[in-house]
């Protein structure tokens, strides 16, 4: 039997979940970039949990010469998108189904791994972090981004407990939202990164929306699912909870209203750099 979904509820449709951040993982994929010297010809590069494409992208927007990357996510259409946008620009890409917490790579391959969000979201995250260090080359580096306190996590958190008062599990897509840089430093030096290989920094990037109450309704689509599925409630409750989430952003310390209407949210990221 299908299972309810409210009908306000917008479709799994990438078009909509993009959303939600627009263009800031790709924001903070060029600055990961300046947090380590300038990429050496000869360089192979993990693009881990790559997503759309953003760090394989910046890799190539920096015009680093002689490179293989190696990009792998979980998702066999991302993969395929990156592997004919990797053929149609003849980018030096190798694109490929993998899961960042079952890493079949040989050890010490690469000479860099980027992942650029993906750990904070992903429950085996002490299998993701061996992957990585296992993989890289001794003097190699890996690079890891998470969001500090993201936003839609924060927001969710609290139109959950508006909306269901702690009856009921948080739901599963921002259970570990609140995983921060103290948890990435434990998980690295768990697997064998050294606390003096470790360097931690902070970056921001912008994301400016044009429709709050949209992009309220996609977060609240996409993220706002309990644990045991939507009910009746959600639906009868649901422009309700949409009200509170717009109300809670503009209240948000980091919110700003543009002279076009549209809205602009300063979104914070840890940044770890961990040399093998």
């Amino acid at each position: 039997m299908a299972r309810f979904v409210p009908k306000q509820c917008l479709p799994p449709d990438l078009a909509f979940f993009t959303q939600i951040s627009g263009d800031t993982t790709e924001q903070v994929a060029r600055h990961l970039l300046d947090f380590i010297p300038p990429i050496p010809p000869g360089s192979i590069i993990h693009d881990n949990a790559c997503g759309s494409g953003a760090m394989t992208v910046a890799l190539m927007e920096a015009h680093t010469k002689n490179i293989v990357i190696h990009a792998t996510d979980k998702v066999p259409s991302l993969i395929d998108t990156m592997s004919k946008k990797a053929t149609s620009l003849s980018w030096p890409v190798l694109a490929e189904v993998m899961l960042s917490e079952a890493l079949s790579f040989p050890p010490a391959k690469f000479t860099h791994s980027f992942t650029n969000f993906a750990i904070m979201l992903i429950k085996e995250d002490a299998a993701v972090a061996e992957g990585i260090h296992r993989t890289l080359r001794d003097g190699g580096v890996a690079v890891l981004s998470i969001w500090d306190a993201p936003l839609p996590v924060q927001v969710v958190k609290a139109a959950h407990e508006f909306l269901r008062s702690g009856q009921s599990a948080l739901p599963p897509a921002i259970a570990r939202g609140s995983f921060n840089a103290e948890d990435l430093r434990s998980l690295l030096e768990g697997v064998g990164f050294t606390s003096r290989g470790l360097s931690f920094g902070r970056t921001k990037a912008v994301l400016e929306v044009a429709d709050l109450r949209f992009w309220a309704t996609a977060v609240w689509s996409f993220l706002g699912c309990p644990q045991n599925g939507w009910i009746a409630q959600d639906e009868q409750r649901w422009d309700e909870v949409i009200d509170f989430i717009v109300d809670w952003v503009q209240n948000w310390e980091n919110y700003r209203k543009l002279d076009s209407g549209a809205v602009r949210l300063d979104m914070e990221a840890h940044v770890v750099v961990a040399w093998k």
